[in-house]
């Protein structure tokens, strides 16, 4: 499972940088 908190992390983080939004994934919260 740590595998995946640090994935979601990482795109949490280039979500930031890139200024991404989940949605844009088709990933709702």
């Amino acid at each position: 499972m740590s595998d995946l908190l640090l994935a979601f992390g990482l795109v949490l983080v280039l979500e930031g940088q890139s200024g991404l939004r989940l949605q844009s994934l088709g990933i709702r919260p």
